[in-house]
């Protein structure tokens, strides 16, 4: 495993695109997605986010991103 952590904020809208996000990371590495209920904001949930990961290097996406193949390699 890399010590990398891709985090991914999302709302119960974006549940749907979320499966399609962790899909694209091609990379063996930790991912954490946070649920935003409250809606706070993305920012606020993207912060929540890397407060979780357990490792110095982190990639920042969306829900509705998809990384292009080897993209982390």
């Amino acid at each position: 495993m890399v010590d990398l952590s891709v985090c991914i904020p999302y709302t119960h809208s974006d549940e749907h695109l979320l499966e399609e996000a962790v899909a694209s990371v091609d990379l063996d590495c930790e991912i954490v997605t946070f649920l935003d209920e409250e809606r706070r904001g993305a920012g606020w949930a993207r912060n929540q986010a890397v407060a979780q990961a357990s490792h110095d290097w982190i990639v920042k996406m969306d829900a509705d991103d998809r990384l292009d193949s080897g993209t982390l390699a």
